[in-house]
């Protein structure tokens, strides 16, 4: 199998970046997508990684290489060679390997925070959110019509939207 890498100077988010970014010499300047065992697998990840070089900024990209990488290490170790695709597992099953894989390696699934009020907030571990980003992304698209979804996205509900009053109530 050939070289199979998405470098960062192939992603929008590069080429739109500051001098800083474009100018930095990183260490390794590509995602590595060569040791996943199928086709089917790389161009999962690969379209993902350049949908999120599409969507966020180079600094995002720069704290997701970490997260990929634990993503990877986690692959080596759980998958299983009958998996030729993500789609093949429910979502909820990649989520709890990878919550036992964290558990077993003793990275935590949750950690404290500070909300902007002061009050302690117990917040899921951000490899969790970008391998639920990831899943997301798999999922097929939804064809309804947005007022037939649970949850609308209010830019697809084709209403003009003039102002926004949020209205704060303290009881």
């Amino acid at each position: 199998m050939g070289e199979k890498r998405i470098y960062y100077k192939e992603l929008p988010c590069f080429q739109n970046a500051s001098e800083k970014y474009q100018k930095r010499k990183y260490q390794e300047p590509y995602f590595d997508l060569e040791w996943f065992p199928t086709k089917e697998i790389q161009q999962e990840i690969e379209g993902f990684l350049r949908m999120r070089g599409a969507s966020r900024s180079m600094a995002t990209i720069l704290q997701d290489k970490k997260r990929y990488q634990e993503i990877q290490s986690f692959l080596q170790k759980t998958l299983d060679k009958k998996v030729g695709s993500f789609k093949e597992l429910d979502p909820e099953t990649w989520r709890k390997k990878l919550k036992a894989w964290m558990m077993d390696n003793g990275m935590p699934i949750t950690y404290m925070a500070k909300s902007p009020y002061g009050k302690s907030l117990v917040k899921t571990e951000r490899l969790i959110l970008y391998f639920d980003a990831f899943l997301k992304y798999l999922e097929p698209e939804d064809l309804r019509e947005e007022q037939g979804k649970d949850v609308w996205e209010v830019d697809k509900l084709g209403i003009k939207i003039k102002k926004i009053l949020f209205i704060i109530c303290r009881l």
